[in-house]
């Protein structure tokens, strides 16, 4: 069995403290251990960094893509296109 590590402060004997605590020491001698909090997260510098060149509103497409769509509906919405057009230069006449 290995012994483990231990810290005289003032007299006392205190076992060396876990990874992640630091130590400091009261008035009377006795060490209080505070556990470091690891950072999950942090917004510092972002709100600067997005205004340095100014918001921008997304760019709105003039058509949105047809990508992803029914095929089935497309060939529908092409000759349906195609009708119409017909239709305008039959009234055009």
């Amino acid at each position: 069995m290995s012994k483990s590590k231990q810290t005289t402060v003032l007299g006392y004997e205190y076992p060396d403290s876990p990874l992640g605590c630091w130590e400091r020491l009261t008035g009377r001698g006795l060490t209080i251990c505070r556990y470091l909090d690891e950072q999950n997260h942090t917004n510092h510098n972002q709100n600067k960094k997005a205004h340095r060149n100014g918001l921008h509103k997304p760019k709105a497409n003039r058509h949105p893509s047809l990508r992803g769509v029914d095929p089935k509906f497309l060939r529908n919405q092409r000759f349906a296109k195609k009708g119409s057009l017909a239709v305008l230069r039959e009234s055009k006449k």
